[in-house]
């Protein structure tokens, strides 16, 4: 395929709806895995699932585990390499695309995406032995950190919402670095160095509905049920250029 065509793949809208077969890019399909993930419709936006007492609430914890590995991944395509230091791809990801200003913030996120991918948890602990415990959120600023002055441990509270958002933009910026910016060539450059191994992943036919042989007495799989929807959207139309 040209470049363009993969560009075209990796960086598709996650709100363009596309079914198997064929070549999707992988940083497409876990855009719209992570919308799901925060109960929202990947094909529009729209809100899918919210909290009461018929309904269940949105997978937010994997959400931000997939924003994780969605910032490790497009980190490894600013880079150009995927043999370098995960901290050094990720920070510089934070610092270049998601405008993370401070040194500080960009260590407590990637200590965040310590804590959730290696652990599964919401403690980390860096190379000096310094502490990090984490709570989320879904409102406020996209880190707090609440003072507790018996504790020389490091907390923090993370907004997940934000978060979500503020990667979204990440690679909204990512992909205008990549067309426009001064250092265009060089990124594609990198783009195409990478896109081979963490670009594109082919999916085959969906498989036929299954028929049911359940005999009596046999455990019956839970159905799943359609999901209402409200008017609650995370506005993506006006954020990524198309």
């Amino acid at each position: 395929m040209a470049y363009a065509d993969d560009e075209s793949l990796f960086l598709m809208h996650p709100h363009t709806e596309k079914k198997p077969p064929g070549l999707f890019g992988i940083l497409y399909l876990l855009r719209r895995d992570i919308l799901i993930c925060m109960g929202l419709n990947p094909n529009d936006g729209t809100e899918i699932i919210s909290a009461g007492p018929d309904t269940p609430s949105a997978p937010l914890w994997p959400g931000a585990m997939a924003v994780m590995a969605g910032v490790d991944l497009v980190a490894k395509f600013l880079e150009g390499k995927d043999n370098t230091s995960v901290g050094y791809r990720f920070r510089k990801f934070l610092e270049q695309c998601f405008k993370l200003a401070s040194q500080s913030d960009r260590e407590i996120i990637y200590q965040l995406r310590n804590s959730l991918l290696h652990s599964f948890g919401l403690y980390s602990e860096d190379s000096t032995g310094r502490i990090y415990r984490f709570s989320l959120r879904q409102d406020g600023p996209l880190i707090t950190s609440p003072t507790n002055p018996s504790d020389s441990t490091d907390r923090y509270v993370i907004n997940i919402r934000r978060l979500h958002q503020d990667f979204e933009k990440a690679v909204v910026e990512y992909q205008t670095q990549l067309r426009t910016g001064p250092q265009a060539n060089e990124l594609q450059r990198n783009f195409a160095r990478m896109f081979p191994n963490y670009g594109v992943i082919e999916i085959g036919p969906l498989p036929p509905p299954a028929t049911s042989d359940k005999q009596p007495g046999q455990p019956v799989a839970p159905q799943l049920r359609p999901l209402p929807s409200t008017t609650a959207t995370l506005n993506l139309s006006s954020t990524y250029p198309r």
